[in-house]
Formats: structure tokens, C-alpha cells, sequence
């Protein structure tokens, strides 16, 4: 399904998933099986806020997300991982798939609050150490 965006985001291809217009908000809301991501800008970059698992079928979504974002002009990408309740490899590959792709295009992504449990799974394959990490909310 592909839902315009206000505020010069992007619209969003998810096949798996939907997407929603929150009411009287500058955002978007991806929901598929398991997992949801919210689209807004704050102080001038796109965030994404994803929350449940992060699995072959939430990478998916937001590796189509991304793509979306970044098409549509945004380098500098923030995802917010604080409701992130299950990430596994696709997930991983799809954040570092994100971060790539960001930076073919000058920018950068960060990951913000990751969950205990995302925090783990960075810190055991060592992307802890190649992504900007911002801990606070």
C-alpha cells in the first residue's frame, strides 16, 4: 500500500504491511506482523520509531522504509529502537544494510535507546562499535 506523507516525507511501498496517518500529526506509522514504525522529522532529521520485532518480516519493512526515506532525500536518519522487543540476524542486516545506505548518500544513521534486548545482540556481534549510538530518549 503507498500513503502520501505530509511534511515532504516519503510515501512508504510496505507490501506486507500498511500504513497510517496518525490524526493531526506530521508522521507516519508502518504496521506489519509484529512490528511498527513511526516516520517523523525532529530538529531537522527523519526518525524512525520502531517498536516489537525486528525479524525477517519487520527487517523487511524497515529496509522499505529506509530505502523510501532515504529516495526521498533524508542522510541523516535516526532509528529509535527503545520498543524493540526481538531483533535476529535480518534485522542486524537490515540496520547495517540502513547504515550503508546512508552513507552513500553523505549521511548517517544512529541508533537511539536501543532496548536491553537489541543493546545485547549489538554488543555480542560487535555493531555496537560501528554505529553512532545515542542512549538517551
Amino acid at each position: 500500500m503507498t500513503t502520501p506523507v505530509p511534511g515532504g516525507l516519503p510515501e512508504a511501498n510496505v507490501a506486507a504491511g500498511t500504513m497510517t496517518q496518525p490524526a493531526g500529526k506530521e508522521a507516519a506509522l508502518v504496521e506489519g506482523p509484529g512490528v511498527g514504525i513511526a516516520v517523523h522529522r525532529e530538529d531537522g532529521r527523519v526518525v524512525m520509531d520502531v517498536t516489537g520485532e525486528v525479524d525477517v518480516i519487520g527487517a523487511a519493512e524497515l529496509d522499505g522504509v529506509m530505502r523510501d526515506v532515504v529516495a526521498e532525500g533524508a542522510a541523516d536518519v535516526v532509528i529509535d529502537l527503545a520498543d524493540v522487543t526481538f531483533i535476529d540476524s535480518t534485522g542486524l542486516s537490515a540496520l547495517v544494510a540502513g547504515r550503508n545506505l546512508c552513507r552513500s548518500h553523505d549521511g548517517d544513521l544512529t541508533l537511539r535507546a536501543p532496548s536491553p534486548q537489541v543493546w545485547r545482540v549489538l554488543t555480542l556481534t560487535g555493531l555496537d562499535t560501528i554505529f553512532a549510538v545515542d542512549q538517551d530518549l
